[in-house]
């Protein structure tokens, strides 16, 4: 439980040191940066299942709030665009997974 407590603790002062900064997004990237960044060095970051759960509900609604009539109907403008950027990301993922494999030595 001590592990749960010291990651909220770290993710609340990763938001507020990013909101401070005037980083664009400070809840999710302050907090996911500043929680990495401990993770990696100690090792000790731990969520509970219900929370992660009730984190990634509230999350996605908040996203939902955020979606407007406009969006709707400005969606067909966009539309090319997303297809193309998730055509890339693929191209992208297999030729940078083909490099790590081949020079990575990774089977």
């Amino acid at each position: 439980m001590t592990n749960v407590v010291l990651t909220l603790v770290v993710g609340v002062l990763g938001y507020k040191i990013a909101k401070f900064l005037k980083i664009p997004a400070p809840g999710i990237l302050g907090s996911m940066l500043f929680v990495g960044i401990t993770n990696i060095f100690f090792g000790y970051a731990k969520f509970i299942r219900p929370i992660k759960i009730f984190s990634v509900a509230l999350s996605g609604a908040y996203i939902g709030v955020k979606i407007k009539r406009k969006d709707v109907i400005n969606f067909k403008y966009v539309i090319k665009p997303f297809f193309i950027l998730v055509f890339a990301f693929t191209i992208n993922t297999f030729l940078v997974g083909s490099i790590i494999h081949y020079f990575g030595n990774i089977k």
